[in-house]
């Protein structure tokens, strides 16, 4: 015969975890026909022995939920779906372990009532009746908001590892043009600093320029290697030129992944909100913005090889006309290198987060 029933998870208040009905029901087993109508009609037993069970009930009720509640405020998502019902596994385990003590103490408590009752009840004493309590123990799982943060988080990390490779490998070839672009610009000065050295000689620039223009042209032209050397030069600002184009298409591509890698880290933000992947991707987003910046710094120096392509173009075109006396000044290598490695650097940190990430 049932005499008290309670449910252990009614009014649990938890946002992490999904804790279903947690029945316990506490009966007693081997009555004979008058104690049992006893049970059903006597106020004392009630008393005695019903309401010191269901207070119990309500005790053990409490220490389930604390235990539930504590784990819950406690349960830090990592993102990852396995690794976080492993711990609702273990979770699951060590309330299947309270709930059994719990019907101990249940048992103990009616049967204690009963024989403090019984004591007074000749007629009950030889009476050898059971108290068994069982509770109901449906498992633990992952609440919604957390297993759907999972699966669509993991899709996401997945798709920003593939951005960040992209980036990464742009990085390295950035890197990689970067050092070339610096060698070419090297040899343009070189190249400009000899012909230079030739254009502004003494004995050219003694000369009247309009006077004697082909004089000056006829003294230039026998300068062993003067006229080979604007052919090297036009070739190198060709090239330059040509290289300087790939390195900004590749610092764009670079800025666009980055971009759109963001935007896919906000999203998982969103979705994987009070997880550790959310502040895994809040950190890794965080990277992204200074390689946004450091990407867009690398368009500068860009753009500085563009004017220094321009002004030495047209120093070559002066010493291929031959008509100006006055000697252009040398442009400085742009610092291409510094800029592309804080780009490959970043790149690489954001590769390896973002590998962290979709393990």
């Amino acid at each position: 015969m049932e005499i008290a029933r309670l449910d252990f998870a009614e009014g649990l208040k938890v946002k992490k975890i999904k804790v279903g009905p947690m029945l316990a029901v506490v009966e007693v087993a081997n009555l004979p026909k008058d104690v049992e109508e006893a049970f059903k009609k006597e106020k004392l037993i009630n008393d005695v022995i019903i309401l010191a069970v269901v207070k119990q009930l309500n005790d053990s009720k409490k220490k389930v939920q604390e235990a539930l509640i504590d784990f819950d405020d406690e349960f830090q998502p990592s993102g990852d779906k396995n690794a976080d019902e492993d711990k609702i596994k273990q979770l699951n385990s060590q309330c299947a372990q309270i709930c059994k003590a719990q019907q101990g103490v249940a048992e103990s408590v009616a049967l204690k009532k009963w024989q403090e009752y019984v004591s007074r009840k000749d007629a009950w004493k030889k009476c050898q009746i059971k108290f068994g309590c069982k509770i109901a123990f449906t498992s633990i799982g992952l609440g919604v908001s957390v297993a759907t943060a999972a699966v669509s988080g993991g899709a996401t990390a997945v798709a920003v590892l593939g951005m960040a490779k992209k980036v990464y490998d742009l990085g390295k070839e950035v890197y990689e043009f970067a050092k070339s672009i610096s060698a070419v610009e090297d040899n343009i000065v070189t190249i400009a600093a000899a012909l230079s050295k030739h254009y502004g000689g003494p004995s050219v620039q003694k000369l009247d320029w309009k006077a004697n223009a082909k004089e000056v042209v006829n003294m230039l032209v026998q300068i062993p290697g003067f006229d080979k050397g604007t052919t090297a030069l036009k070739d190198k600002l060709t090239q330059h030129r040509a290289k300087l184009g790939q390195l900004e298409a590749k610092a764009e591509s670079a800025h666009g992944q980055a971009s759109q890698m963001m935007k896919k880290l906000e999203e998982m933000e969103k979705t994987t909100k009070g997880t550790v992947l959310a502040e895994k991707a809040k950190a890794l987003g965080q990277k992204v913005d200074v390689l946004l910046d450091k990407a867009s710094d690398l368009n500068g120096t860009v753009q500085e090889g563009e004017t220094f392509n321009q002004t030495m173009t047209a120093m070559n075109e002066q010493f291929i006309a031959k008509t100006d006396p006055k000697i252009r000044p040398l442009r400085d290598v742009v610092e291409y290198v510094s800029a592309a490695g804080e780009v490959a650097g970043l790149a690489k940190d954001v590769f390896d987060l973002a590998t962290a990430i979709a393990a």
